[in-house]
């Protein structure tokens, strides 16, 4: 049987990556560290390590970075199904 403490550490925890959505403007969407942490199966922190060293590139929304999907598959070779 899981406590409350035991279940609220672990959605705490775990990640919930979603499928980006198409936007309806005609932009790319924009992901989170998270969610391309775990499309390179890197941690969040690596991610953010090589946004600042300028391996990635990356749009800052005030103290957030956001990656552009479409440039991240473009540069990187990944397929959209990935």
């Amino acid at each position: 049987m899981v406590n409350y403490a035991q279940e609220k550490s672990q959605r705490r925890h775990s990640t919930v990556i979603k499928k980006p959505r198409k936007s309806r403007t005609g932009l790319s969407p924009l992901l989170t560290v998270d969610e391309v942490a775990a499309l390179f199966n890197y941690s969040p922190r690596t991610i953010r390590r090589m946004a600042n060293r300028g391996k990635i590139p990356f749009i800052r929304i005030g103290a957030q970075l956001r990656f552009d999907s479409h440039e991240l598959r473009r540069r990187f070779g990944l397929s959209k199904e990935e």
